[in-house]
């Protein structure tokens, strides 16, 4: 069901980001 599968793709997408911009600070 795209309608929950979307908010759960965001929200990995979001904390991809932030586990990769917290890699770079180290």
């Amino acid at each position: 069901d795209v309608h929950t599968f979307t908010p759960k793709y965001h929200k990995l997408a979001e904390a991809e980001r932030n586990w990769i911009n917290s890699q770079k600070n180290n």
